[in-house]
């Protein structure tokens, strides 16, 4: 039952996400605008580039839409956008991780949501390692609120993992969980943090456009490096996959995901409540621009009379949907992964039920929710495999 609502809940959010950034927002004249801003060859600020970055035509044409959509978001002189970041950023880590880690369960392997191993040349396959960098590449070109709840119905129709999951299903190499949380720090946080300091203080606009259009492949970088890692650094890390060794390594990375998430959602959404509760912090401009209405609530997508005033706006409503049905469509992909398994339904009492379905969203964000549950899964399969092993050692 759980699993047959969540697929269809997967499905309505996989078309929804569709009509929200690419109806509503042919519709809303964004579109329009950020194509006559790329035709022209000028940023919203009025800085105008040279568009041949690859020397590909179809491939600049790309890059010079997403550089004139991305650039009101970290030009730091949009409130509303630069919180919004904040945010998305903070929980973006949290299913990074989740997908990544996804990708490298061996329960996973040569399943459908891996079929670019039938695909790709053995040469790609050993730079990218796992289907999550096509899936991240996917996210960018058509939005997170299309790819991911697409993705994540694909996950349940086809993965190893979700009912009744053995520890070998679950299982990760050592190597591998040793290598995550760096390789999510160089290859995604470390290009964040680049592309948004301000320009010309501390980048150039030269400069300030390269970071954001290197930040648009971090799905590669962040795989790129993880595969680095996990067959240099650590590859002579102990080849043990007990359960105790499994939960306490995935622990490990868990912490690290949610911490970050957590900090930044939390800063996200006490910084806009300020706006509320200490309105006398802020100018009238920075007040409306961070009120909690104007957020975390986007636009009723199916007015048909509702417009972009321009670019900023635009790409801030896009955020908005990005996060939100992105957000929710790992909530409920989560919540299936933990009440799917008998061993984790066992372990949850009706206060668990609420709290999950009510509190933590609020407390740690809808991506960040998912990982807690994830982790509760892993940690009553190995958790469970190890107390039986105890007992029989007794």
């Amino acid at each position: 039952m759980l699993l047959s609502l969540s697929k269809a809940s997967l499905l309505a959010l996989t078309l929804l996400g569709g009509w929200c950034l690419h109806g509503f927002f042919t519709t809303n004249g964004f579109y329009e605008t950020i194509t006559r801003l790329t035709e022209q060859k000028l940023l919203p600020n009025g800085v105008s580039y040279h568009n041949v970055f690859t020397g590909i035509r179809p491939l600049d044409d790309m890059l010079s839409i997403l550089l004139t959509f991305f650039w009101p978001v970290v030009d730091g002189e949009h409130p509303d956008s630069s919180l919004i970041s904040i945010l998305f950023a903070g929980q973006a880590v949290a299913a990074w991780t989740l997908t990544m880690l996804e990708g490298l369960r061996k329960g996973n392997s040569w399943r459908a949501i891996s079929l670019y191993e039938f695909l790709l040349p053995v040469s790609f396959q050993i730079l990218t390692a796992d289907s999550t960098t096509v899936y991240g590449l996917l996210i960018q070109s058509c939005g997170m609120a299309l790819t991911s709840p697409a993705y994540l119905l694909l996950h349940l129709y086809t993965s190893g993992t979700i009912t009744s999951p053995s520890p070998s299903d679950l299982e990760i190499p050592e190597s591998a969980l040793r290598a995550l949380p760096y390789s999510i720090s160089l290859g995604f946080i470390a290009p964040t943090i680049a592309m948004s300091l301000p320009s010309p203080a501390y980048l150039t606009h030269q400069q300030k456009i390269y970071a954001v259009l290197i930040w648009q492949l971090f799905p590669l970088w962040t795989q790129l490096i993880q595969s680095i890692l996990q067959n240099t650094v650590f590859a002579s890390t102990s080849t043990s996959t007990s359960p105790k060794r499994q939960i306490k390594s995935l622990r490990r990375v868990y912490k690290f995901a949610l911490y970050l998430s957590t900090h930044c959602h939390i800063a996200a959404g006490s910084f806009s409540a300020a706006t509320v509760l200490f309105p006398g912090l802020f100018s009238a401009h920075a007040r409306e621009q961070l009120a909690p209405l104007h957020i975390f609530v986007p636009p009723n997508p199916f007015m048909a009379s509702t417009k972009v005033s321009g670019l900023a706006e635009g790409a801030f409503w896009f955020l908005q949907f990005d996060l939100l049905i992105s957000g929710v469509a790992y909530w409920v992909w989560g919540l299936t992964v933990k009440y799917s398994d008998a061993r984790t339904r066992r372990q949850s009492g009706l206060g668990d039920i609420l709290g999950d379905l009510l509190v933590r969203p609020s407390l740690v964000g809808h991506m960040a929710c998912a990982l807690t549950y994830v982790w509760e899964r892993d940690g009553a399969v190995f958790g469970g495999t190890a107390e039986e092993g105890d007992k029989k050692r007794r």
